[in-house]
């Protein structure tokens, strides 16, 4: 959420940039409206037949919601509040674009470019509209009929790519049945637009691309994000919800991020499988806001790893980590963090915390200030080092030193 970056603990850690290094595996956040001031951002672009009746903010917490909307990953992927698509009879074509466009030169001839949004899929035999993400030109401060679309048709039988360049028809129109892809419904799926290179379009759905991937399409170059939302039955009253509408982007030649809604959340009961992993012996939590409160009302710092899971540096940490008691005691003095910088949410905070290798071990205070940072070298780190690093922070009574607390 963009919350993040407003913490206070955040504005307090603004580090020295380390050298020349560069970091790996990264994803940039370029754009990205997550919705989470409440409302509606004034610079967006309502399309087609959208306005205040048929597109509005949607907030999780309302009572009358699915429980499932608001299960598991969605408090911290989408927040607290998303958008939420209606559509009505003679007005069921509704669509949002960013004001952000991204231009295809700037990924270069090996870098990636995602263009993403987060749609809720209600359960099976439930009235869904057509959901589809944009990649858009906007010329003269207005959309156009220049678009890329990927997206699930109504009903939920379909998935579908299409390029339209001001054509009554699409000039290039692909499609694949559900039935082939993993879609749970009901629950959240990261839909997404992939650039690859200058040429290549990929369309994935939490990271795993389509049957008809890649398709071979260069024409449109600079592009805003979108949704569109429609419908052929709008008297059956069908909603949409989406969010965290954005684009991601690295020049390098990097692996598409993880999905946040495959990933299972911690179970403490399970058998540890490595102490990087959350467990019954050590709990590594995902979101920085929880962590900083637990870590203010137990006066413990913050041990925050930023890391990629695909990248070697992280495998090899988790190599050398030794599973013992001490090792485990040791991490438990801490409140254990960890963020995936490929993800939203993590690569806006490790661009704020200047992260510039990956994995970065940073040690926050409970005053929020960061007190030490050890970048991880593969098959240059040793365990010996990690541990001086850890044990460093606590002073000889074995209380976290002074300088980490401030009185409020």
């Amino acid at each position: 959420m963009q919350s993040f970056i407003r913490w206070a603990w955040l504005a307090a850690a603004i580090c020295v940039f380390m050298g020349t290094a560069t970091l790996h595996a990264q994803y940039r956040v370029y754009a990205w409206e997550s919705f989470e001031q409440g409302r509606l951002p004034d610079t967006l672009f309502l399309g087609h037949f959208a306005d205040d009746d048929t597109v509005r903010i949607l907030d999780y917490r309302h009572p009358n919601l699915p429980r499932p909307i608001r299960r598991g990953m969605a408090p911290l992927e989408v927040g607290q509040y998303g958008v939420a698509f209606r559509p009505l009879p003679e007005r069921n074509h509704l669509s949002i674009v960013s004001p952000v466009s991204l231009d295809r030169n700037r990924i270069g001839d090996e870098g990636r470019a995602l263009y993403q949004a987060d749609f809720y899929l209600p359960p099976e035999g439930e009235p869904m509209p057509s959901a589809m993400l944009l990649a858009q030109v906007v010329e003269d401060g207005s959309t156009t009929y220049r678009f890329y679309r990927f997206g699930i048709l109504e009903g939920g039988e379909q998935v579908f790519f299409s390029y339209t360049d001001n054509t009554p028809e699409p000039i290039h129109y692909v499609n694949q049945p559900t039935s082939q892809l993993n879609l749970r419904r009901p629950g959240w799926h990261r839909f997404q637009i992939i650039f690859k290179g200058q040429n290549e379009i990929y369309c994935a759905i939490d990271g795993e691309p389509t049957a008809f991937s890649p398709v071979n399409e260069p024409t449109l170059r600079r592009l805003n994000a979108g949704v569109m939302v429609t419908s052929a039955n709008p008297n059956q009253g069908a909603v949409m919800a989406a969010d965290n509408l954005s684009i991601q982007w690295t020049s390098q030649d990097v692996p598409i991020p993880e999905s946040p809604w495959l990933m299972e959340m911690p179970d403490a009961n399970r058998p540890n499988r490595n102490f990087l992993d959350s467990g019954d012996t050590v709990f590594w939590m995902q979101d920085p806001r929880a962590a900083w409160e637990r870590a203010r009302s137990q006066r413990r710092p913050i041990l925050t790893l930023f890391y990629t899971p695909q990248i070697g540096p992280y495998r090899y940490l988790r190599g050398i980590v030794p599973m013992d008691d001490e090792t485990a005691a040791l991490l438990n003095r801490f409140v254990l963090l960890k963020v995936d910088v490929n993800q939203l949410g993590g690569g806006t905070l490790a661009q704020r915390y200047q992260i510039v290798r990956l994995p970065t071990m940073v040690i926050i205070g409970p005053n929020g200030r960061e007190q030490a940072r050890l970048p991880i070298a593969a098959n240059q780190t040793e365990w010996s080092e990690v541990r001086s690093f850890l044990e460093d922070i606590f002073d000889d009574s074995g209380e976290v030193a002074a300088s980490g607390f401030v009185e409020d």
